[in-house]
Order: C-alpha cells, then sequence, then structure tokens
C-alpha cells in the first residue's frame, strides 16, 4: 500500500478512545506526512506521563491547527444526513413497575460487593446496570416471544455474559418447537467462529422471524449486518452516550430495509431511571455532540 498513488479510507467511527486513535488511519492514507504515533501525541493530543507509566493521550492540543489539516483530506457525511436515506428508527420508553419485575439473579448482592471492593464506584454503578437487567428477563423473553410469534426479527443486548445465557434459555421454553431453533445466542466467551456464523445466518436469512441475543462488548460495536431488525431490545442499557448511540447504529445504518423500534425497559427503583434522566432523554443532542466534537 506504500507505492499506491492514492488512498481512501472509510470509517463510521474514526476514532473511540481519543484524537491519538486518527494516527494510524491518517499514516496510512498519507505516509511520513504526520510523523511518528509518538510525534502525533506530543503535538495534537497533549501528551504526558501516565499516572502508571507510558503516555496519558487522551487531551487535545493544537486543535485548530489539527482541524485545518484535516480539512483539506476528510470529508464527513453527518448522521442527519446519512439517515435521510434510511426507513427510521423509533425509540420507546416502558416503564416496568415493581410488580412487572422477576428476581435479580442469584449471588447479586456479593456480585454487587464485589464491583465495590475491585472497581469502586465506577464498578459498584456498571454492576447495578447488569442487576436491574436481570431483573427486566421476564418481560423481554415474554415480548420477544411475541414479536417472533408475530414474525418479526428482534435483537436483545444486554450486558453479562451470564444473562445471555439466561435470556436464550428462558426465550427456548416459551416460544414454540417451532421457533426454538431461531433463537441465537453469543458473546465474548464464544469463539469468533460461532457469532460469525450468527451474524451470517442473520444476514442472510433476513424472511424468517430470528431472534439474536448478546451483550453490547460483542455486537454493539464494529458488527455490520444488523440491518434488518425490526426490533432491538436495550435489556441492558449503555451507561455512557458513545456506547448506546454505537448500539442504536447497529440497526441504523446503509443496508437498512425496515423500520426499527428500539425498546428501553426501564425497571422502576433502580439505577435505570438515573440513566434515562441523564442519557436516554438527551441522546439526540449527546449524539450530534459526539458527532460534532
Amino acid at each position: 500500500s506504500r507505492f499506491c498513488d492514492r488512498r481512501l479510507g472509510l470509517s463510521a467511527t474514526p476514532y473511540s478512545i481519543g484524537v491519538v486513535d486518527l494516527w494510524s488511519q491518517l499514516d496510512a492514507l498519507e505516509p511520513e506526512c504526520w510523523g511518528k504515533s509518538y510525534d502525533f501525541a506530543v503535538r495534537y493530543c497533549d501528551a504526558k506521563p501516565g499516572e502508571f507509566g507510558g503516555l496519558d493521550t487522551t487531551g487535545v492540543s493544537n486543535e485548530d491547527e489539527l482541524k485545518g489539516r484535516l480539512a483539506s483530506i476528510m470529508h464527513v457525511v453527518s448522521r442527519q444526513e446519512m439517515e435521510r436515506s434510511l426507513p427510521g428508527k423509533s425509540r420507546q420508553l416502558v416503564s416496568l413497575r415493581p410488580e412487572q419485575l422477576n428476581s435479580a439473579f442469584k449471588g447479586h448482592r456479593g456480585y454487587l460487593k464485589k464491583a465495590i471492593k475491585e472497581n469502586g464506584k465506577k464498578g459498584f454503578w456498571e454492576a447495578q446496570i447488569f442487576v436491574a437487567a436481570s431483573m427486566k428477563r421476564d418481560w423481554t423473553v415474554t415480548m420477544t416471544a411475541e414479536f417472533m410469534q408475530q414474525g418479526r426479527r428482534v435483537v436483545i443486548l444486554t450486558g453479562r455474559r451470564g444473562e445471555v445465557e439466561r435470556l436464550a434459555a428462558s426465550l427456548a421454553t416459551k416460544v414454540g418447537k417451532e421457533l426454538r431453533n431461531n433463537i441465537m445466542a453469543s458473546h465474548g466467551g464464544h469463539p469468533l467462529t460461532l457469532r460469525e456464523e450468527h451474524r451470517q445466518r442473520y444476514v442472510n436469512d433476513t424472511t424468517s422471524p430470528l431472534c439474536l441475543i448478546g451483550t453490547h462488548d460483542a455486537w454493539g460495536v464494529a458488527v455490520d449486518g444488523l440491518q434488518s431488525t425490526d426490533v432491538a431490545i436495550m435489556n441492558a442499557i449503555p451507561w455512557t452516550p458513545r456506547i448506546l448511540n454505537q448500539s442504536e447504529t447497529r440497526f441504523t445504518r446503509k443496508g437498512q430495509d425496515r423500520r426499527c423500534t428500539i425498546y428501553y425497559p426501564l425497571a422502576e427503583g433502580t439505577v435505570d431511571e438515573e440513566i434515562n434522566e441523564h442519557l436516554i432523554q438527551r441522546l439526540d443532542v449527546l449524539a450530534d455532540l459526539i458527532e460534532g466534537e
């Protein structure tokens, strides 16, 4: 590729962690024009010694200069421009009362204590989301079974690998025998070959009522092929706008052939209510900020 006269790079997500992610792409497009990765980090990422060694490259510096250089080689198709050519999507917030919730997974109290001990407040926050997700299992399974019986295609995204397994097992008992083989469940603990097998089936069989169950980590980022989805259920709700936006764009992207409804079940009295107030209700504004900056 170093000997090509012209190069074209395409990316749905130019960077996910920070500006430093741009260097490898720019170096491939314009070899030797952007210096070494260290030089780039010092000039444009406000690089400084990291707290635990290495370089902290999470900052931004000489921003106007970087924007000026990028303007001559980068073209951005806005999310709004892209979505105008797609069938569209809608969000449905469903508030689940305590009597609509099932019990959390066995040992959840010990899981929360361990999360605090190992990862402090951040770990506790994340663990509460996963506990809340487990309490919405019955509702998620009931709704999914109804959708599949109506001939619709469903994707369920949750947080923990164990919850993927529990959702799949519960759904298998809820749907009839004729739909049992239409349930696919995979996560980061499974081989890549299995996840690719599930993705290929979902891509190629666009008429059957299929259900794909997975984690946000395994299926919510850098996955193409879920555009033929009628219903997406965010069983576990991501806690950052970037992850949430990434998960939604699995379904609303080029190649989308149907309108998609994205359900956000909110367990009353849990951390879900805070996420709804501070994140979901402001998602369109936050998505514009992510794209713009």
